[in-house]
């Protein structure tokens, strides 16, 4: 089986106002598509970033994918930059679990679940001028809590993530009170991005420790400064910004910046 071609498709998800510490986001999400064509009439998907950078980046590697065996995506995930190699690695999968008639995930060694809980992203936002867009504008507590209740109604979450670091915060914390009033039985999460210094971090933390958090995600900057914080409460802290490659664990476990 050999790869014959690659189709690469650009998309942008519309996304309204939506807030977070460093501003509002753009008004489309981009994301890109990759196919891969076999000549056993197979084919693949993946998905990565999107942006005219990743497009021609991908165009730049076609070559070196037309021709290779899907089966050895191992080698081919090797060549690239890994934003560039996820996507080829997923559709490659793709590709064999459809050669063998398995799901991806006995190909990668049998699932250990049968499905896998999400959570309510809850974003502070203003109001969108897309007919599109009928949730209204959110920039208080009590606009947060109807934002929670309507996606609870519409999807049956059981845990609710709240994006922070848009309100003072005060506000942040007056809205998981909020929350928590109106969902006893849920979990609560708060992202604020790094965004607060660490004195601040450590004053939300004691202010919402009796509403039972599940975790506080990124509250301020560093492993260093994440392991400050993480000293003076017991509340989980999580991350996905000061540990981001293999070479940050060991100094994450050597800290106690994260659990």
């Amino acid at each position: 089986m050999r790869i014959t071609d690659m189709l690469v498709t650009p998309v942008a998800v519309y996304d309204p106002p939506l807030r977070n510490s460093t501003g509002v986001h753009q008004p489309f999400a981009l994301r890109t598509i990759v196919q891969l064509f076999t000549d056993d009439g197979l084919s693949g998907v993946g998905e990565t970033y999107g942006g005219r950078r990743t497009l021609e980046q991908l165009e730049t590697v076609k070559p070196q994918i037309i021709g290779s065996d899907p089966w050895r995506w191992e080698r081919l995930r090797s060549l690239f930059p890994p934003h560039i190699a996820s996507p080829i690695e997923c559709a490659c999968l793709d590709i064999i679990g459809k050669a063998t008639n398995r799901p991806v995930c006995e190909v990668l060694g049998g699932r250990v679940r049968d499905g896998v809980e999400f959570s309510a992203y809850l974003f502070f936002k203003y109001q969108g001028d897309d007919p599109r867009d009928d949730w209204g504008e959110v920039m208080t507590p009590d606009a947060m809590v109807e934002e929670a209740k309507r996606m609870v109604r519409e999807h049956g979450f059981k845990t609710l993530k709240l994006k922070g670091g848009v309100l003072p915060p005060d506000e942040e914390i007056e809205t998981l009170r909020l929350l928590r009033q109106a969902f006893p039985e849920h979990k609560l999460r708060i992202d604020p991005n790094a965004i607060w210094t660490v004195e601040t971090s450590i004053r939300v933390a004691k202010a919402i420790e009796p509403l039972n958090m599940e975790y506080l995600e990124d509250p301020t900057e560093g492993q260093e400064g994440m392991a400050a914080v993480r000293k003076e409460t017991p509340i989980p802290l999580s991350t996905n910004m000061c540990v981001t490659a293999w070479e940050h664990i060991a100094e994450a476990f050597r800290l106690g910046s994260v659990d």
